[in-house]
């Protein structure tokens, strides 16, 4: 015998099984499995979940029994800064690498490996050196809040890099004359005054008075293939260019007449265009600013189940595998996203094949939502079923 082969220990058995899953096209995250979830979290919560045991389907097809109000001790998180959490139970999503290693798994079980989400309760989340502890609680009232984020709005939207964007987002309007709604994940507490959750959720009202403005117009049926081809082979540093050239000379014209009769005609038709928002670390609070700002707040895992092919998907800096999650469920019609697809949110081969549909277009930085990219799908996607 050869000294050196490896030995089909259960951990390999269950790595190689998944990976041979996963190379079959298997979806790992699905909307029956996420709406099932939700319900039976609802009924938990409402203490009406029978025993309160959650009944889950592995990826091999186990039938798997938890006893939510008991610590199993069987799985560790190590995300960074998922203390964001601050009660209560959370849905933590095993990305693929997480899956083949086990290494969140603190004692190893057989039939639980296959699970690709899992409940962890709040003392299993602090697992990783760089852990973040719950923040202090909001100092600011509805009215401070509110006032706080729409200065954000207003900076926000009269930046070089909203109207870089815009220029973008109307240049592919033939791509994005089918989107529906905005689906934003992981955008940050507003109330803890944080620049970056204020920009985010910005972003997120901006994309639903452009996209809505699109809509209003309608398209044109001659294809906008020829420009978008053309944009897509020149040097990026030429794209550039080209658009802040055009941006600084159209901006000064509009601000010669500029009143708010454009602002109403643009914003007209804002609700054909939806906006949701998941995140754990919400408060009411938060709930209560964005619902009047026209963002409605879903509780985990509900806008993974809005996803579909006329989404437009913002995840810039998630704690969870929202790239891989969405690769199973969708094809968005646009996604802003981290250049980076590292930590909690990693790429997968799945995520880049997904990806290598779209048109990947660069986005200026700006402080308060880091390095983004933006990616628009090329056409639309053939479906064989539903997921």
């Amino acid at each position: 015998m050869n000294e050196h082969m490896e030995i089909d220990t259960p951990k390999k058995i269950i790595a190689d099984n998944i990976q041979l899953w996963y190379n079959r096209g298997q979806k790992f995250f699905t909307k029956d499995g996420l709406r099932l979830l939700a319900k039976q979290l609802d009924k938990h919560k409402e203490q009406v979940l029978t025993g309160s045991v959650l009944h889950q389907t592995t990826i091999r097809g186990d039938n798997i029994q938890t006893i939510l109000d008991i610590d199993e001790g069987i799985w560790k998180d190590l995300r960074c800064r998922h203390g964001e959490r601050r009660d209560g139970l959370s849905i933590y999503y095993r990305p693929l690498h997480m899956m083949l290693s086990q290494r969140d798994m603190k004692f190893f079980d057989l039939q639980k490996a296959y699970l690709s989400t899992v409940i962890m309760r709040p003392h299993s989340h602090h697992h990783h050196p760089h852990h973040k502890p719950a923040l202090l609680p909001p100092n600011f009232s509805p009215t401070e809040l509110t006032h706080l984020f729409t200065s954000t709005q207003q900076r926000w939207e009269t930046s070089e890099q909203h109207g870089y964007l815009k220029k973008l987002l109307t240049l592919h309007r033939r791509r994005l004359a089918s989107v529906t709604k905005i689906v934003a994940f992981a955008c940050g507490p507003l109330a803890e005054g944080d620049e970056a959750s204020l920009t985010q959720h910005a972003l997120v009202l901006s994309l639903q008075r452009i996209i809505g403005a699109i809509k209003e117009e309608g398209v044109e049926s001659e294809s906008e293939s020829d420009d978008a081809e053309e944009e897509e082979t020149m040097g990026l540093t030429q794209v550039l260019g080209e658009f802040w050239r055009v941006l600084r000379g159209e901006e000064r014209e509009k601000g010669k007449g500029k009143g708010k009769g454009k602002e109403r005609e643009e914003v007209k038709n804002e609700e054909e265009v939806r906006c949701f928002a998941q995140d754990p670390a919400y408060r009411p609070l938060d709930q209560e600013v964005l619902d009047g700002a026209g963002i409605t707040v879903l509780e985990d895992p509900r806008a993974f189940l809005e996803v579909d092919d006329n989404a437009f998907v913002v995840s810039i800096s998630p704690n969870a595998p929202v790239q891989q999650i969405v690769a199973d469920l969708a094809s968005p019609a646009a996604i802003i996203q981290l250049r980076t697809g590292a930590g909690a949110d990693p790429v997968s081969p799945r995520v880049e094949e997904m990806l290598s549909g779209y048109m990947r277009l660069e986005l200026i930085y700006h402080k308060g939502l880091g390095d983004v990219l933006l990616y628009i799908r090329r056409e639309k996607p053939r479906r064989e079923g539903t997921k």
